[in-house]
């Protein structure tokens, strides 16, 4: 069913963010009334709560809701949080204006590609560019094209930070390699995520119904409305929705009515990530207020949702700028998986498969790249060495 979704109520329950961190909940207050919401309760800061407001708005990903944060809690405006706001709209000006010019270079080349997250995607979901923040630009490409498109944007200065030789070790775990110039950095896809996580969607599906989205003054190419769902939602739970801007934009999508729900629960099921896509919805539901799609009504009422959910609100607890410990992040992810065999390989791809991490600690010749998975048992090796004698 394509057109105005059909909806839910909620889970029948807001979810308790009495525990949380004050600042959280006036984030989460900011986020609902982004959405046409009052607050669930009143919040109040303390003097360092709401010295504390930026910090926990930068970790959040919710730098663009801070001021109204502060206003819904009759917090003043602080000096730094002028800074923090210009910090972050010029690395989305100067990240359009990458992202433009890297998507017209392989436009010009015949390349077929769609930027993801980041600024195409807050332009698209929000109306705003400069409503998400992002470290790097994504952009996919079909797998054959890849090396050219990497041709193409070195030409415009991008360079690989390790040798193309042991980039292939690394290949097929994340699907992407990472390209620099002057502190601008891209990450050119040839899948949507690394082959630890749901493959749940093909780069030849998201090209071929791409669309082309109004970002700054240029069109930029991007997912289908379905497709960006997808990828959100699968993106929220990598992350484990420790950022309430993840679950915030999970929320906003349920408000679009270009979105076809049960086209994106046929992609979760086919690629068994209903858990996880069932699992975001219930808690954009219940954190910011919204209505469930209704294909999902039966999914988000099952344990292994409760359990994820409940392992959320873990992640959302946390400090400002700390990641959830190793064991909430295996956790989160094998119960994101919804068949056996696909967290039994998430387990052994876990434990073998180099990441750049492993590049990082040890750089090795080009010959021994092979060597890396015995690398990174070595270096894990260590780390649990050390976390056991510390």
């Amino acid at each position: 069913m394509r057109g105005a979704p059909a909806l839910i109520a909620a889970s029948g329950r807001a979810v308790d963010l009495s525990r949380h961190p004050a600042p959280v909940r006036a984030l989460v207050a900011a986020g609902r009334a982004s959405l046409g919401h009052t607050p669930v309760a009143p919040v109040t800061l303390t003097d360092s709560e709401s010295a504390e407001l930026a910090d926990f708005a930068i970790h959040h990903g919710m730098v663009a809701w801070l001021s109204d944060a502060r206003a819904i809690a009759s917090a003043p405006p602080r000096a730094g949080d002028v800074d923090i706001l210009r910090r972050h709209l010029g690395r989305v000006v100067y990240g359009i204006r990458d992202l433009t010019e890297a998507m017209a270079v392989l436009r010009g080349a015949g390349i077929a590609a769609v930027a993801f997250r980041g600024p195409a995607f807050a332009a698209w979901l929000y109306g705003d560019p400069t409503a998400r923040r992002f470290a790097d630009l994504d952009i996919l490409v079909e797998r054959d094209r890849r090396s050219g498109a990497r041709a193409r944007l070195e030409a415009i200065g991008y360079t690989l930070p390790i040798s193309p030789t042991c980039l292939r070790v690394v290949d097929e775990t994340l699907g992407a390699w990472p390209l620099a110039r002057d502190g601008s950095e891209i990450d050119l896809h040839w899948r949507p995520a690394g082959r630890r996580f749901p493959a749940v969607l093909s780069a030849a599906e998201i090209l071929r119904d791409r669309i082309v989205v109004k970002v700054g003054t240029s069109g930029v190419e991007a997912p289908a409305p379905a497709h960006a769902a997808v990828l959100a939602l699968m993106h929220a739970a990598k992350h484990l929705w420790y950022a309430l801007e993840l679950t915030l934009s999970i929320a906003h999508l349920t408000r679009r009515s270009d979105v076809d729900w049960e086209a994106v629960r046929s992609i979760a099921v086919r690629g068994g990530a209903l858990r996880p896509a069932a699992a975001g919805l219930r808690l954009a539901a219940e954190v910011f207020g919204v209505a469930i799609p209704g294909p999902f009504a039966r999914d988000v009422r099952t344990s292994v949702v409760d359990d994820l959910c409940g392992c959320a609100m873990q992640t959302l607890a946390l400090a400002p700028f700390a990641l959830p410990d190793h064991r909430i992040d295996r956790r989160t992810h094998r119960l994101s998986f919804d068949r056996t065999i696909d967290r039994l390989a998430y387990d052994v791809r876990r434990l073998l498969e180099p990441t750049y991490a492993d590049f990082a600690w040890t750089a090795l010749p080009s010959a021994l790249a092979p060597v890396y998975p015995a690398v990174r048992l070595v270096r894990l090796g260590g780390m649990a060495l050390g976390m056991w004698n510390g």
